[in-house]
């Protein structure tokens, strides 16, 4: 979860413009442990406890809370606010979340299935009729870690751009500032 944490953060601070060193970026991801698992062991308890009554809920709650990580790496906001922050950020916004996270979600378990099959196959070539051997394993697992190499980076921008995205649409929209020679405003002193 550190790690996981760092790259966020590296992503994060990237896309501001800065260049901060990976090892500062891990230290702050192990100081951020305690608040990630805690998150993370209340997001689980929530869906859980959603499953339980119905699906619907446990549904509803995996993707109305699918952004507390964030709200505690990025915001610096404790477990139960980065689960309530999460809440209402995707409040009015659950469904165009689902599909945000859905579509590619879905390209990528059917890149996953591809380079799988793919994979398969190569490796029955390779390794002759013994499925069961190194040379099988190996094969499968480099593919699937080159898969996730390219998904997992994808997916933390994803939720990076969906999480900065929600919060400046719950941002309120400052109104136009009148200037001293404006008609509404000598009209209205009149």
């Amino acid at each position: 979860l550190s790690l996981y944490t760092a790259i966020i953060l590296k992503i994060w601070t990237l896309a501001h413009g800065e260049n901060t060193d990976i090892s500062e970026l891990i230290g702050r991801g192990f100081s951020l442990l305690p608040s990630v698992i805690m998150g993370s062991i209340l997001f689980t308890l929530a869906v859980i406890i959603g499953m339980i009554l119905l699906i619907i809920p446990g549904i509803y709650l995996s993707i109305a809370l699918c952004l507390f990580y964030l709200a505690i790496v990025i915001d610096d906001r404790g477990p139960l606010e980065g689960i309530k922050y999460s809440f209402r950020l995707i409040k009015g916004n659950w469904w165009r979340t689902l599909l945000i996270l859905m579509i590619p979600s879905i390209i990528i378990m059917v890149l996953f299935m591809v380079v799988g099959i793919a994979a398969g196959i190569l490796a029955f070539v390779l390794a002759g009729f013994v499925t069961e051997g190194m040379l099988f394993e190996i094969i499968i697992e480099s593919c699937i870690v080159v898969v996730q190499a390219f998904s997992t980076p994808f997916f933390i921008c994803l939720m990076l751009v969906l999480y900065h995205d929600l919060k400046l649409r719950q941002a309120p929209v400052p109104g136009p500032e009148s200037q001293p020679g404006d008609p509404a405003i000598s009209s209205q002193g009149q």
